[in-house]
């Protein structure tokens, strides 16, 4: 599966949000899938900046067929808090 059919393939995002939120935080910031864990810093240790945070938004909305609102990271930190936040978005 190409980067493209994860944006566009709905059973992606409905048979596990936890991966498509680890699928598309991977591919926007570069990194490997397995290397992501709980407790890493989305700005520090992810290198989440201003440029890096409206487009990791804006495909995990394209990828989870939501919108988020534009302050949707303020008081997220770390990739659990970023998981968790999309589970409680998006919902069961």
């Amino acid at each position: 599966m190409s980067d493209t059919d994860l944006d566009r393939d709905p059973m992606v995002a409905s048979s596990d949000l936890a991966t498509a939120v680890r699928h598309v935080v991977a591919r926007q910031l570069r990194v490997a899938p397995d290397d992501l864990t709980d407790d890493l810093d989305l700005t520090d240790d992810l290198g989440l900046n201003d440029s890096t945070a409206q487009s990791l938004v804006d495909a995990m909305g394209e990828c989870l067929d939501v919108r988020f609102p534009d302050d949707f990271l303020d008081g997220i930190y770390t990739y659990a808090d970023l998981t968790s936040a999309v589970c409680v978005a998006v919902g069961p």
